[in-house]
Formats: structure tokens, C-alpha cells, sequence
């Protein structure tokens, strides 16, 4: 049996031999390629996750200096406020009375279309932003929230919203014109039917009153808040402007 094994390995062709060491030392090779590969892989894989990691610490400092530049922009804005004073205005022709305003349809707005205006303005591609009040008072010097709703009505107007400028003290109730000290902006608005004005959905309102830091929106209904029904109402800037400088 030794003799048959040994004539066995001597009648192998030399090829074969020459072979099965190459296609052993082949497998090696492609083993030590495909562990060196995966170790690359692994590494690359790495350096993403820390890449990720980076950016999101990144877009959190962004978020966080975003917030800083908005407080400083409030600062910066507040730096111009001035109060208003209408102290040496004894007597104006405005009508005081809220209802006369309220039952008037000429001031309503479509509801569809402030619905339309609000989420502009939350998504803030709309006509109205911290921006552009920034921009218009906190670098011009001095303002009050008569300047500012005087804006906020022309901006409003020029996107087809109606409002109503009111001038009033919210601290006060049947304040006299020299006792104001404020200003808003009222914006009346209900649905409308195929026939006309809904006669049975209730009136709503928004209230858009600047601050000596910023300016917010308020919504409510007509029953919610005395004192913003309280106070001056003009129709336009011009009309506000003429009653003040003529005095």
C-alpha cells in the first residue's frame, strides 16, 4: 500500500503541482485585498458617521446664533421706541364708537382669505415679518405703535386685506383722545355664502398690536376683549395723520 502511495504522488503532472500553489497563493492574495477592502469600508463608513455628527452640531450652533440674532434685533428695535403721546390733543372728530365700525360691512374680509393670509404669515413667506419690521424701524431711528400700525395697514391693503387703525389706552375705559397712549389694528372678517355675507357665523377679529420688543396677532371674537373695542378708529394712515397734524 506505502509503494502504491508513493508511485501515486510521483505520477501527479508537475502542472497540477504548479497550479494548486498558484490557486492557493491566488486566495490568499484575494482574502489578504478583500480584508484590506473591507478595512477601507469600515474606516469610510466612520468618517460619514462623524461627517453626520459634525453637521448636525453645526445646524444647532445655526439655530442657536439664529435665536441670538433675533433677540438682538428686539433689543436693537426696542432702542428706537418711543410712547406715544397725544397728551396736547384735546378734541378730535373720530367716531368712538366701536359698534359703528363693527356692523359696517365695508371693513369685513372674506374668512377664505384670511385664512390664506394667516398661514402666509406662520410660514413666513408672507407680507408681514419680524424682517420687515426690523427693517423699516430698527435701523430708522425713533418709532411708536402708531408708525408701526400705520405700516402694518399699508402693507395689509396692499394684499387686499381691510383694516381699521384704532388709537386707545388699554388701560383705560372712555379714555379721551389726549389720554391715549396706543395703537392697533383691527381686522374684521366673516364667511361668505353664495348669497352674500353669512348671517349666521359670528363675527371674528384680529388684533394686530405692536410692542416696544415685537409685535403679535390676536384672535378673538367680538364679545372677548372691551379693550380693544375701546378707542379711535380711522379707515387709513392719511386720515389718522391729518387729525394729529391738525391739531
Amino acid at each position: 500500500m506505502a509503494e502504491y502511495k508513493e508511485i501515486l504522488v510521483e505520477k501527479t503532472p508537475r502542472w497540477v503541482k504548479i497550479l494548486m500553489v498558484i490557486l492557493f497563493i491566488g486566495n490568499i492574495v484575494g482574502w489578504s485585498s478583500w480584508s484590506g477592502h473591507l478595512e477601507t469600508i469600515n474606516e469610510y463608513g466612520q468618517q460619514v458617521e462623524d461627517l453626520q455628527w459634525e453637521n448636525q452640531q453645526l445646524r444647532q450652533e445655526v439655530e442657536s446664533r439664529e435665536a441670538d440674532i433675533s433677540l438682538l434685533e428686539d433689543d436693537l428695535r426696542a432702542l428706537g421706541y418711543r410712547p406715544v403721546d397725544l397728551s396736547t390733543i384735546e378734541v378730535t372728530s373720530r367716531r368712538n364708537e366701536f359698534i359703528t365700525i363693527a356692523d359696517d360691512s365695508s371693513f369685513w374680509n372674506k374668512r377664505q382669505d384670511i385664512d390664506k393670509f394667516l398661514e402666509n404669515l406662520l410660514s413666513r413667506t408672507g407680507i408681514i415679518s419680524e424682517y420687515d419690521i426690523g427693517r423699516a424701524f430698527a435701523s430708522g431711528g425713533t418709532w411708536d405703535a402708531i408708525d408701526l400700525t400705520k405700516s402694518y395697514w399699508e402693507k395689509l391693503k396692499d394684499n387686499g386685506i381691510i383694516s381699521v387703525i384704532v388709537v386707545g389706552n388699554l388701560d383705560l375705559h372712555g379714555e379721551t383722545f389726549s389720554e391715549c397712549n396706543h395703537s392697533w389694528l383691527l381686522v374684521f372678517y366673516t364667511d361668505w355664502e353664495s348669497d352674500g355675507w353669512s348671517k349666521t357665523k359670528p363675527l371674528g377679529i384680529l388684533i394686530f398690536e405692536p410692542t416696544q420688543r415685537y409685535s403679535f396677532v390676536i384672535h378673538i371674537v367680538p364679545e372677548a376683549s372691551i379693550q380693544y373695542q375701546e378707542g379711535y378708529f380711522y379707515i387709513s394712515p392719511s386720515e389718522l395723520e391729518a387729525d394729529i397734524e391738525g391739531q
